[in-house]
């Protein structure tokens, strides 16, 4: 009675360590930028300061975001899965994705 049914087992496989990984990287975010604005942001201007945020949430969405897209992308059904087929689809998903890379 304590076993999960095997279609719950698929749902829910990779997400502990994700989920785990997904509360460290928070707390250890948070911790950074309590640290860095009590100890070290009165020593450079605001633009800096402001730049070491972006920075920082910018390693924080790259952290985390490879392990969740690559659960999302093994978590696709079947209509998905087809989407990805049509014609300039893939190329339109990629085209979005360095168009945002180029902004950093």
């Amino acid at each position: 009675m304590d076993e999960e049914p095997q279609y719950m087992k698929n749902e829910s496989e990779g997400l502990a360590w994700r989920i785990s990984l997904s509360i460290l990287v928070a707390v250890g975010w948070l911790a950074f930028l309590l640290i860095w604005l009590l100890f070290y942001s009165s020593q450079y201007p605001w633009e800096k300061n402001v730049a070491v945020f972006l920075l920082s949430l910018l390693v924080l969405v790259g952290i985390l975001g490879v392990p969740w897209a690559y659960w999302a992308f093994r978590k696709q059904t079947l209509p998905e899965k087809e989407m990805w087929r049509q014609k300039g689809f893939q190329w339109r998903v990629f085209a979005s994705i360095l168009i945002g890379l180029s902004f950093i």
